[in-house]
């Protein structure tokens, strides 16, 4: 007997090893995406703030502008593409099936480009809980290590709250996975509360020595994201108070020319943006302008967008261009270069969200206030009574200041418009269709993964 146990003691450690193998290999086998490979720790500061410039420039889009044919690597430029064909703000020019699905509001669940985004953003996520773990555990309490923790969370939240926009029912993933490891769905209730919890923190961990720097996430831009996040929860009070603080910081003002914000690398609407340069390039200019000025002309306005914006609004001439009668859009510049930046959040939202969150409190007339600043720097005229500002209103000037920003089909959505509005133009569109079908593989891989109704 006593052979037996020690032969048995010995044959354990083999067999614990055989079966790891065995999990690898399976995970190996299964292309996770790359997800999994994050079996590894970060042991200095230095190792943590390379992770997280990785993290940036994983949500940036990763190196060159693309060609058709090439792989898929962007994050948040695809996001604002699909999303703006998605909604009514653009059209496909060309016949790219997995595009045209975007298009027609018929997502497939092994379309390439959303499980692009999907895995991509877990990518993000993954990282920036690899961060979380191991920096808050380092012995030494120092500003490096707040500040490198307040930026992980609020790009955890933001992933998370993104994707969730998608999606619906995502995986709440706070741990960094490992073979194996399966998170579970959770509802939207269940991820609100953690994004909301983690924005929290990070505003904490976050000081505000870096406003003028903004690439870099600091304590104001956590304060609008997470206004953002509770306006979309409809915590209206709570979306108000911290767009109120930045407002009343008076760090940051709308610029006095709408395209000053986007060609002006310093200036003070900007909150926080994506910043390219020829190593690591912006590849909306370059889909969007004609051949003839340097791109391929892949996507273009809708007649919705067109239309959204009155004759005299100086966003319009910004926002689109033409050649001709051929309208391009041209408000990502850089198609050659691809050094144009992607502004994330800008002040004018703030302003806009002071002044929906006033709206639905009943206080129509201060929110009259913030919606007219917009107005005026677009030079159009002032609304006078405070009757006339609806949520429609508000949505239809969200439509032209935000034009391809990557807001148009999360605010009718959240403002339960989807079905009224694409329903003009696609008469197919219904509720299955205000969420994307989780992909295929990310449910082949996860058995805790289901579907979204109706795909």
């Amino acid at each position: 007997m006593m052979n037996l146990i020690k032969n048995k003691s010995k044959l354990l450690p083999a067999i614990s090893f055989l079966c790891f193998i065995i999990l690898a290999y399976s995970c190996k086998k299964l292309d996770l995406e790359k997800v999994h490979e994050n079996i590894k720790t970060v042991k200095t500061y230095e190792e943590a703030r390379i992770l997280l410039k990785e993290t940036y420039d994983l949500m940036k889009g990763v190196k060159g502008i693309e060609k058709d044919g090439d792989s898929l690597k962007n994050f948040y430029p695809y996001l604002l593409l699909t999303t703006a064909l998605y909604s009514d703000e653009a059209t496909l020019n060309g016949s790219d099936p997995s595009w045209q699905q975007f298009e027609n509001r018929d997502i497939k669940p092994d379309n390439p480009v959303s499980t692009n985004i999907w895995f991509l953003g877990y990518k993000i996520i993954d990282n920036a809980s690899i961060i979380l773990r191991d920096v808050e555990n380092f012995e030494e309490d120092s500003y490096d290590q707040d500040n490198i923790i307040g930026q992980a969370k609020a790009i955890w939240a933001f992933t998370h709250f993104l994707l969730m926009n998608l999606y619906g029912n995502i995986p709440l993933s706070t741990q960094p996975l490992i073979p194996g490891d399966y998170p579970e769905m959770a509802d939207k209730a269940a991820l609100y509360e953690v994004i909301i919890e983690y924005l929290g923190y990070s505003i904490d961990y976050l000081s505000e020595y870096n406003i003028s720097d903004n690439i870099i996430i600091n304590k104001n831009v956590a304060k609008a994201l997470l206004a953002r996040v509770y306006l979309y929860n409809e915590q209206y009070d709570s979306a108000y108070q911290k767009a109120s603080d930045i407002i009343q910081s008076v760090k940051y003002s709308l610029c006095t020319d709408y395209h000053k914000a986007f060609t002006n690398d310093e200036n003070t609407e900007i909150i926080w943006k994506l910043d390219y340069n020829n190593s690591n390039k912006n590849m909306l200019g370059y889909n969007c302008y004609p051949a003839d000025s340097g791109g391929i002309f892949k996507y273009t306005p809708s007649k919705p967008q067109l239309k959204a914006f009155d004759e005299s609004d100086t966003r319009k001439t910004y926002c689109i261009n033409s050649i001709d009668t051929t309208y391009f859009i041209s408000k990502y510049r850089g198609q050659s270069s691809g050094d144009f930046d992607i502004p994330v959040i800008r002040y004018s939202e703030i302003l806009l969200i002071a002044a929906e969150s006033l709206l639905k409190l009943g206080n129509s007339l201060s929110a009259l206030g913030y919606y007219n600043e917009i107005r005026e720097r677009a030079g159009l005229e002032p609304l006078t009574a405070s009757g006339d500002l609806t949520i429609d209103t508000l949505l239809q000037e969200r439509m032209c200041e935000f034009a391809y920003e990557g807001q148009r089909w999360f605010d009718i959505n959240r403002c339960g418009k989807a079905d009224e509005i694409i329903s003009q133009y696609d008469y197919d569109f219904g509720e299955k269709n205000e969420l994307w079908p989780i992909p295929q593989k990310a449910i082949n891989e996860n058995p805790n993964l289901y579907q979204n109704p109706g795909y």
